[in-house]
């Protein structure tokens, strides 16, 4: 009888570690300094997720009772270059796009007017689509067994997007979402871990590169993206570098309000369910609570997101003009993180006179703070 009852609990989890798909993690425990993960970034939600975020709370709380660093950081003698202890890591995994990508980008971003097709397949739009589709791969990344860095000790504080060929990034997506089956098809993500780290006042400042590659053409694989997360690992040093100062809304020379921003307590989900970051901090505000928080923290892209939508609808006629005549160059946008966006809450956007030409600048926050700030090329 017990062997009996013991082959049928080992059938059980058997099924139940297929049936969820927990196999394909393995590589992220293999002491390999490059790992391949085999489902494409749309399959990273339900037990693959949960499994991956434990692992990493686990991970983190083992770095802290054993004494562990949070990042181990090398510096030359004359202390101008920092880089992280270590090997190099990087992963590969197949990148996936779906018409329902599509509508939940457009669920998420449109409050009032839907964003058009033409309009998501063109920047600024595609920047942001792309930025919560190529996340997957940054989440693995620093959930591997040998990553240097400890996730939970980590805060986002900007990002880059850079479109070197926007015509023909989005004749490849196009092409993607008329093969949906193919797992992927030809376009992979690569990500890497910038070795070079940054000193700054509260830690140390490291660098996630994400680059969409196009594998349909001979030779070598084309940049068709790229988005450059730059995250803050927490750190006390010994002597402190000079404060640089927190920027707010009235330092600009010429700031006008263009707009009122409003996010709710259910917008991180409708993210979440494009980007796959489930972090209960985003989608619980008991959980946000738990860890320390007022309550729950919306996705800075998606603050992002939502700000260039509305902007964008409300200026349509003028920044359509300017974008048709940059498909052909490159396209970037910077997204910078200067305070948590709690929610609900209602915030100011502000269009920032730059007085640099083809370069749009909006600020996002309460009062005179930042919480949020835009910038991208048109």
């Amino acid at each position: 009888m017990v062997p009996a009852i013991g082959l049928l609990l080992l059938t059980a989890l058997t099924w139940i570690i297929h049936w969820t798909g927990v196999t394909a993690l393995y590589p992220l425990l293999s002491g390999s300094s490059a790992t391949s993960i085999p489902f494409p970034n749309t399959e990273l939600q339900g037990a693959r997720f949960w499994i991956v975020f434990v692992y990493v709370l686990v991970s983190s709380f083992y770095r802290r009772v054993t004494g562990r660093p949070g990042v181990r950081v090398s510096t030359s003698s004359d202390e101008a270059i920092h880089q992280l202890v270590g090997p190099t890591s990087s992963l590969v995994m197949p990148f996936r796009i779906s018409q329902d990508d599509i509508d939940k980008y457009t669920r998420a971003v449109s409050s009032t007017h839907p964003v058009t097709p033409d309009q998501i397949f063109t920047p600024p739009h595609l920047h942001l689509l792309l930025c919560a589709l190529v996340q997957p791969p940054m989440l693995l990344l620093l959930s591997k067994r040998t990553s240097p860095v400890d996730a939970v000790g980590s805060v986002n504080v900007r990002n880059r997007f850079e479109l070197p060929n926007p015509s023909l990034c989005a004749r490849r997506i196009h092409e993607e979402l008329g093969s949906p089956g193919d797992r992927g098809g030809r376009l992979s993500l690569h990500a890497r871990l910038d070795k070079n780290v940054k000193r700054m006042k509260r830690g140390w400042e490291s660098c996630v590169i994400i680059d969409l590659l196009d594998g349909s053409g001979k030779g070598d694989k084309s940049v068709l993206y790229r988005q450059i997360f730059t995250f803050l690992q927490f750190h006390k040093h010994r002597i402190p570098p000079p404060s640089t100062g927190t920027q707010s809304m009235t330092d600009a020379a010429a700031t006008t309000q263009v707009a009122s921003l409003s996010l709710s307590t259910e917008d991180p989900r409708r993210w979440a369910a494009l980007c796959k970051d489930y972090n209960p901090i985003h989608i619980s505000s008991l959980a946000a609570k738990l860890f320390g928080f007022r309550s729950s923290i919306a996705h800075g892209n998606h603050v992002a997101a939502k700000t260039v939508a509305m902007y964008e609808q409300q200026n349509s006629s003028a920044s359509h003009g300017a974008q048709g005549s940059k498909q052909e160059g490159e396209s970037w946008m910077e997204v910078e993180f200067l305070r948590p966006t709690f929610l609900p809450c209602n915030l100011q956007v502000r269009n920032i006179d730059n007085g640099k030409a083809g370069t749009k600048q909006l600020q996002i926050g309460r009062a005179d703070k930042v919480n949020v700030g835009v910038k991208y090329s048109v």
